[in-house]
């Protein structure tokens, strides 16, 4: 064989000259090394030569010496697991696409399952569709680590609900752990012990660890102000908008939904005042449409009492610029009856609260009235003009003190209409009205 490289002088290596560089070659075959040539000092097997960069998309990586560098690997380092070293010795079984490495222990082709003695990868499958090595003519094979394959057998359900006993408790506060959790200090319920890094919890994975927990998710801190209360916080996730105290109003995991639907009952949100006003309690309630609503799925975060309060003290700052607090303490001075009938009912059947009574020509807000009262006032009736109203007042009066003169005559027949002495004197007519009220003449019609 001709001998087509050159002796370096300073290394004493052997050489093919390349575009940038020097290649050394393989003595043995007087050309460059091919892929898997197996080193004899330490059985590494040859990768490649950087002289293109990586992927041809960086500069080629030279040595001071002036050769390209050189990538040499050990056998179950080879990415993904899919090679391990092939020898003349390699018992093998011809096929039409090239040779079938076998499993020396059964002197047969590998089978799904079969485990590698080196690094008790488990073979996977025979990759006979792509082209054998070129080095040696054997099929490509693909295994993978127990963890890759337990990882992919534990991936998210169709269901998407996770196990709750396989959530790890935060000892700390003897709950599953929360966005925003610190590694707490102290041991976990199966003694595992976390660093203490500053890094806070963002959430679990779907693999479950040896221990029979899901692997939890930290992330390094960044402080934001929460978008609701304003406050500073420690937020992982940089698109996170709201503080812990404020997401558990504004938002609920999947977690916590599968909580409440396993044990049929989850509490109500609500802000402390808003339960004050409708009586509602701090205890879990059931998980029905009796008390909580359904929107695309999911049950409210609020029961049905201070849902329907949190829309009407939204409703009436939106239209009257009252808020709820403002409205109960006009409603508590007018001593929580209508401010003209003193009902303390709202006379309307289905509706608990009274109205809010407002000037239709310069918006401002005069009281809080009973449906009747509101309606007697209003553009249906008196139109907002005292005229008007003062007109039915009269009108009223002198019929009434007609009624006062009929009460007692059982001979009173009711023919066209009652004639009204319409040139009495308002205040005649009042103090005769007093005046029969007193005797208790007026009685009311059955």
């Amino acid at each position: 064989m001709a001998k087509d490289y050159l002796i370096d002088e300073a290394t004493g290596k052997p050489y093919i000259q390349g575009k940038s560089a020097k290649y050394r070659i393989d003595i043995n075959t007087g050309g460059k090394f091919v892929k898997r040539t197996t080193r004899e000092e330490d059985n590494k097997l040859f990768r490649s030569y950087s002289d293109e960069g990586v992927a041809g998309k960086s500069k080629p990586r030279i040595n001071n010496d002036g050769f390209y560098k050189e990538n040499w690997i050990t056998p179950k380092k080879i990415k993904g697991g899919f090679y391990s070293r092939w020898t003349e010795e390699t018992p093998f079984e011809l096929g039409e696409k090239g040779k079938y490495r076998l499993n020396p222990d059964t002197g047969k082709k590998f089978t799904l399952g079969d485990t590698r003695k080196e690094d008790e990868n488990i073979f996977q499958r025979y990759k006979d569709l792509e082209p054998p090595r070129e080095a040696d003519g054997f099929i490509r094979e693909e295994w993978k680590s127990l963890k890759s394959i337990k990882r992919k057998s534990q991936r998210k359900p169709d269901d998407g609900k996770r196990d709750l006993n396989a959530l790890r408790v935060n000892p700390e506060t003897n709950e599953i752990f929360v966005g925003g959790d610190t590694r707490p200090k102290i041991p976990t319920q199966d003694g595992k012990i976390y660093p203490q890094d500053g890094k806070i919890y963002a959430g679990t994975t779907w693999f479950i660890d040896d221990n029979g927990f899901y692997s939890e998710i930290w992330l390094d801190v960044t402080e934001k102000e929460c978008k609701e209360c304003g406050e500073m916080f420690l937020a992982a996730h940089k698109n996170r908008k709201l503080c812990n105290d404020c997401s558990i109003v504004k938002t609920t995991t999947a977690v916590q939904r599968q909580m409440w639907e396993s044990v049929g009952e989850k509490p109500c949100f609500a802000e402390p005042e808003v339960k004050m006003r409708t009586g509602c309690d701090d205890k879990p309630k059931p998980l029905t449409e009796k008390y909580f609503e359904k929107k695309l799925g999911v049950w409210r975060h609020y029961c049905h009492d201070c849902l329907s309060e949190i829309n009407w003290a939204r409703d009436i700052f939106k239209t009257y610029n009252v808020t709820a607090e403002q409205f109960y303490e006009e409603l508590e001075k007018q001593g929580g009856v209508c401010a003209i009938c003193k009902s303390p009912d709202t006379n309307t059947p289905h509706r608990d609260r009274f109205f809010i009574d407002h000037d239709h020509y310069t918006g401002i807000n005069r009281g809080i009235l009973c449906t009747k009262c509101n309606s007697m006032i209003g553009k249906q009736a008196g139109r907002d003009d005292p005229q008007i109203l003062y007109a039915g007042y009269e009108y009223l009066a002198r019929a009434l003190l007609v009624n006062i003169q009929i009460v007692n005559n059982p001979d009173f027949e009711i023919v066209g209409f009652t004639q009204v002495d319409k040139d009495l004197d308002l205040k005649d007519m009042m103090a005769n009205l007093k005046s029969a009220l007193n005797k208790r003449l007026l009685t009311k019609p059955d």
